[in-house]
């Protein structure tokens, strides 16, 4: 007999491991399902007022056509830039950075081609 009667006979069962590779994937998704449509809707957001801002800018300088895009590595740096198009070359007009605003009241410095 054994210090602890009470347990004699019982043998310990393998514990399950699949249950917290579960619960690890529940609450990852459940994470996603939370943060994703911030994302997304700040990301619409921000496209949706750079053009609209670049738009009413290049209107202002009195070109017709404009195109904007979100850059990452680039000599003026990430966010988002606002190109004047003439015919087949662009001008960049406007590096409106990581949130973009409403356009400036007045003609930013010298434009950069590229």
């Amino acid at each position: 007999m054994s210090m602890q009667p009470e347990l004699d006979g019982y043998e310990p069962h393998q514990p399950r491991r699949r249950r917290p590779w579960v619960m690890r994937g529940i609450v990852i998704l459940a994470l996603a399902a939370l943060v994703l449509p911030g994302i997304l809707i700040t990301a619409g957001t921000a496209s949706r007022t750079a053009h609209a801002a670049c738009a009413a800018y290049v209107g202002s300088l009195g070109v017709a056509d404009y195109d904007v895009r979100f850059e990452w590595f680039t000599a003026a740096g990430t966010g988002w830039h606002c190109f004047a198009v003439q015919g087949d070359r662009e001008v960049l007009v406007w590096q409106m950075g990581l949130i973009p605003g409403a356009p400036p009241s007045q003609p930013l410095e010298r434009p950069q081609e590229t």
